[in-house]
């Protein structure tokens, strides 16, 4: 090998162990993790709806129920739950208001917005006014690395 050839190769080399954190800043090798494998659950696996006493709606059902969220994570970054938003649906396009927690919400219910193996959430959104016979819970989960890179992940489960 030349030494032409060789010095292109340490700076091949050299452009691969250094990213960039997509503003223009350098990162450290040691900064570059792949990036984490976010999957979730939701449990119950199906879930029932109960009615709400007390709301008005004229012709419509108001509905609340409980599950949690279990999160299992691949990767060593740490992860913040950061928006979460539930619908219900009826199995085609037609879905319900959506219910979105933003992260000030989630901490003032839950307190800790880590995301570790195993995590655990418990929920009980109140759905107002369902125009239709609901079929599916969907959830679309928001988390956030330490560089604040956010990654969605949505959750479907039947309802009972």
């Amino acid at each position: 090998m030349t030494s032409r050839n060789r010095a292109l190769s340490i700076i091949a080399g050299s452009l691969v162990l250094v990213g960039c954190d997509g503003h223009g800043r350098l990162v450290s090798p040691d900064a570059i993790d792949p990036s984490p494998i976010v999957s979730g659950r939701i449990v119950p696996q199906s879930i029932v709806l109960s009615p709400l006493t007390g709301v008005r709606c004229p012709f419509l059902t108001p509905f609340t129920t409980r599950f949690d969220l279990l999160f299992d994570l691949a990767g060593s970054r740490e992860l913040f739950l950061d928006q979460v938003t539930f619908r219900l649906s009826d199995g085609s396009s037609v879905g319900g208001s959506p219910v979105l927690m933003s992260a000030s919400d989630l901490a003032a219910r839950l307190g800790s917005l880590r995301v570790v193996q195993g995590s655990r959430f418990g929920f009980a959104p109140r759905f107002e006014c369902v125009r239709f016979l609901p079929r599916s819970l969907l959830a679309d989960v928001v988390v956030r690395d330490g560089a604040g890179v956010r990654r969605t992940t949505r959750l479907i489960v039947p309802v009972s």
